[in-house]
């Protein structure tokens, strides 16, 4: 374990929050696939962090590979039905990012495949994302999956990184703010809060719920 965090964490950076609170931030991962397999084909859940962290620092191709690679090697019984959905379903919102042609047909056929799991909240919203990162209509989806669960914060999160695309932070604020007492814990949210705010210059209540947001995850986002 000691070599893992080696790997992820070379030389944190201590970033202190006031003179009693701090966080540990990793630098850049390293992936080392060779390395790191087998661990990751033990603990499947473990790779979407790695991949979420890759995407953060915009390495959507590395996250990809990293996601293929852990899939193409783990067998079913490692590999539960509801796991098994969501590396479909993330591989194929992945692929959607690139924009060209072959990569969205691989994205298609990986979502096509999802849909053998059924049709639910947290399919509508990775449609939902998957059309909102390919600059194509998708609020429809994210109105669909809070229909079949109005608790839904992903839905609503979608939701408000619409109205923001629209600059409409106002109605933005107020999904996010729904979606953070679904989720209290949840940084993104947070930080989408903060954004808003930081945007209509209350400086003091960014400040907060960036500040927040980096007690609950140790993680540079």
């Amino acid at each position: 374990m000691s070599e893992l965090v080696a790997i992820f964490a070379p030389e944190p950076i201590k970033l202190m929050i006031d003179p009693t609170r701090y966080v540990i931030i990793p630098r850049p991962i390293t992936i080392q696939f060779h390395k790191l397999k087998s661990y990751f084909q033990k603990d499947p859940i473990a790779t979407f962090q790695v991949v979420a962290a890759l995407v953060r620092e915009q390495r959507r191709e590395e996250a990809q590979k990293f996601l293929l690679e852990i899939m193409t090697n783990s067998s079913l019984t490692q590999l539960s039905q509801s796991i098994e959905r969501y590396f479909y379903l993330v591989i194929g919102s992945l692929n959607a990012y690139t924009g060209n042609e072959q990569n969205n047909k691989i994205c298609h056929e990986y979502l096509e495949k999802s849909k053998r799991f059924g049709d639910n909240e947290f399919t509508e919203c990775v449609y939902g994302f998957n059309a909102f990162y390919s600059k194509k209509p998708c609020k429809d989806y994210f109105k669909r999956a809070l229909e079949l669960n109005k608790n839904y914060a992903p839905a609503l999160i979608g939701l408000a990184l619409c109205e923001l695309k629209d600059h409409k932070d106002g109605v933005a604020l107020s999904y996010f703010i729904q979606a953070l007492k679904k989720q209290p814990t949840n940084v993104s949210i947070r930080c989408g809060i903060g954004r808003i705010y930081y945007s209509q210059k209350e400086i003091k209540l960014a400040i907060r719920c960036y500040e927040s947001a980096l007690v609950l995850d140790t993680i540079c986002i």
